[in-house]
């Protein structure tokens, strides 16, 4: 994985910032490198144009995520709210108002994907496997609620917090698949 440098780091705040307060079409790429303190020739040095920032931002963060997923087998656990206050400015931009379909349809399908050895189990056992998808597809958008509410707020909740908050997390999403 390669290190990002101090500009680009800088580059992707300011656009991140602005993504969480309006659309891509309305974000200048002025407005980026006035906020990154760079200049356009910085910018162009890592991306063609806005929707380019914002694709590769979305990749590498899909990147990043999955590996925490697969680890985790999808359910919430302290890796995953850990990537996820650490990366608070990329789901406050991407799962905001503003929010990007296209990548909360990929955590949704990561998500559900995870839980396909599960609903396998479940299959091999008897059970239906066509109602095994509502409970999942229930904990899997409950939580991406969760998480646009806690990368949204302004005060966020704290870790004591979080870390009360997985245990009832795990307990539910046993519960989904009991």
């Amino acid at each position: 994985m390669f290190q990002k440098t101090d500009i680009e780091q800088r580059i992707d705040r300011a656009f991140l910032e602005l993504y969480a307060q309006k659309r891509v079409d309305e974000i200048r790429i002025r407005e980026i490198t006035e906020m990154a303190q760079c200049n356009r020739r910085s910018y162009y040095n890592y991306y063609e144009d806005i929707y380019d920032q914002k694709r590769k931002l979305a990749s590498r963060f899909l990147e990043k995520y999955r590996e925490i997923v697969e680890r985790s087998e999808g359910r919430y656990n302290e890796e995953i709210i850990s990537f996820i206050r650490e990366n608070r400015p990329f789901f406050r931009a991407f799962l905001g108002r503003y929010r990007d379909y296209e990548f909360l349809q990929e955590v949704v399908e990561l998500h559900i994907r995870s839980y396909k050895g599960d609903i396998l189990d479940r299959k091999k056992a008897g059970n239906d496997p066509r109602l095994d998808i509502y409970p999942v597809l229930y904990n899997v958008f409950g939580s991406l609620m969760c998480i646009t509410f806690w990368t949204g707020v302004d005060n966020p909740l704290n870790s004591v917090t979080l870390n009360e908050f997985v245990p009832v997390i795990e307990r539910l999403q046993s519960q989904t698949l009991e």
